[in-house]
């Protein structure tokens, strides 16, 4: 899953912040102590996630990270990777989720999908990889959001909340989203 990264991908790690309880770092150590917060889980039949979903997006449903500060310039074929360590345990990882991402205030993209990327267990929980595509450009005054949901078919109270682990100074082991030029 280690990708060589090239030196227009941006890293941006998702930090709690004294302004915005949900922020964006793109500073490697000492970001902030880790942080925990529950995960919003939409109970729905996984074949009806994408419809259902998406109108969930920047709402009480999703989690909303922002940050500003943030720069560089992508091809039209970019991605978007937000990797995210839960803290389970959960039943399974049979789950559908959307991930959308606003510049100031506008949304520029969007994406849906059953089941994770990728995910890998780790001890107390797993770390699921979300794909998405990236804005073109970010200048350093834009606000950058973000927002993502998650859904399963379980039924409410069948599985534990999963909790979003997030801050600390361990880059592999944090949340993050990456924007980068996928490699061929």
């Amino acid at each position: 899953m280690t990708a060589k990264r090239q030196s227009q991908d941006l890293l941006i790690y998702l930090v709690p912040s004294a302004e915005n309880s949900h922020g964006l770092s793109p500073v490697n150590p000492g970001l902030a102590d880790p942080a925990l917060t529950k995960i919003p889980l939409v109970f729905d039949r996984p074949d009806l996630a994408f419809r259902d979903l998406r109108p969930l997006l920047w709402t009480g449903s999703s989690i909303v990270f922002s940050g500003t500060g943030f720069a560089g310039e992508w091809p039209d074929n970019n991605h978007a990777r937000l990797v995210l360590r839960l803290n389970g345990p959960m039943k399974n990882a049979e789950y559908s989720q959307c991930l959308a991402i606003k510049i100031n205030g506008e949304e520029v993209r969007w994406s849906c999908g059953s089941g994770f990327s990728s995910y890998e267990f780790i001890p107390g929980g797993y770390t699921v990889v979300i794909d998405g595509q990236s804005p073109v450009r970010l200048e350093p005054n834009d606000k950058l959001e973000f927002s993502f949901i998650l859904a399963t078919p379980l039924s409410k109270g069948e599985t534990p909340v999963p909790n979003l682990v997030y801050g600390g100074d361990v880059p592999l082991r944090t949340s993050f989203l990456e924007i980068a030029t996928p490699v061929n």
